[in-house]
């Protein structure tokens, strides 16, 4: 759709249908009247956010906690084992939810539960993780201590860290 969802520092603001948007307007969106139930539910800083327009869920990322928004504007916070999660990114692929933290690694999601957790004990260089893409199968991971690819139907690891030229260890982004 033409809905513009934006995680900021101070919280999520939701317009539609986009537009270009000047200065004044962009200022005042987080007080606009435009903005829905959701969006007022997350009034403090976010991470993250991911829509599933399959199954009309949003994800939101916010300071120690993922929250699952289903269509009717209900929010449930998602734990794992019991615990908030600090998550960094958000990906969707198909109906697997991967989350990127930090301090648990890889957490992976999917029908109502997290079914995996990849960290350092399993093969990840860092339970820091500040980026994820994904292209068919291979899980691009940009983390503290490096830059992974991960085969998510082989799990085979290419890694790229100090030895392979980063100096400090730490990739924040990457495209």
């Amino acid at each position: 759709s033409s809905t513009l969802i934006l995680a900021t520092s101070l919280g999520l603001i939701k317009k539609g249908p986009t537009k270009i948007v000047d200065s004044k307007e962009w200022t005042s969106m987080r007080t606009s009247s435009s903005l829905d139930s959701i969006s007022k539910k997350f009034n403090k800083r976010c991470n993250d956010v991911a829509y599933d327009k399959n199954n009309q869920v949003l994800y939101v990322s916010s300071l120690g906690s993922l929250n699952k928004v289903d269509s009717k504007g209900q929010s449930s916070e998602l734990k794992f084992k019991d615990s908030s999660i600090f998550v960094n990114d958000i990906l969707l692929h198909g109906e697997l939810v991967i989350c990127g933290t930090q301090n648990r690694g890889l957490l992976f999601f999917r029908q109502n539960q997290f079914t995996e957790q990849i960290n350092t004990k399993n093969g990840l260089g860092s339970d820091y993780v500040n980026k994820l893409e994904i292209i068919g199968n291979n899980l691009f991971i940009a983390h503290s201590r490096g830059f992974q690819i991960y085969n998510i139907q082989t799990k085979n690891w290419f890694t790229i860290g100090t030895a392979e030229g980063i100096e400090n260890g730490s990739v924040k982004d990457f495209s």
